[in-house]
């Protein structure tokens, strides 16, 4: 996790159930009491904030999977 930026934290805890965890310097040790024993884990990168240098960055054929946050601010809505 680098120094000034959140990292997203997928946990898999039953099947294709998840939950998504938002993991910053100040809230880890929370977080990390809260996941379920034997839970598939994914690391994610933060969400890029730049839109437009974003969708640049998109490769010309293939699937893309998206992010972004939904319009309350907190929900995370997936995209295919």
């Amino acid at each position: 996790m680098s120094a000034h930026r959140a990292t997203f934290l997928e946990e898999t805890y039953a099947g294709n159930v998840s939950r998504w965890h938002r993991l910053t310097r100040d809230n880890i040790e929370v977080v990390r009491s809260q996941l379920t024993p034997r839970a598939q884990l994914a690391v994610w990168p933060d969400l890029l904030t730049d839109v437009a240098a974003a969708v640049t960055s998109l490769p010309d054929e293939g699937l893309v999977e998206m992010n972004r946050p939904g319009s309350n601010g907190g929900s995370i809505l997936r995209e295919d």
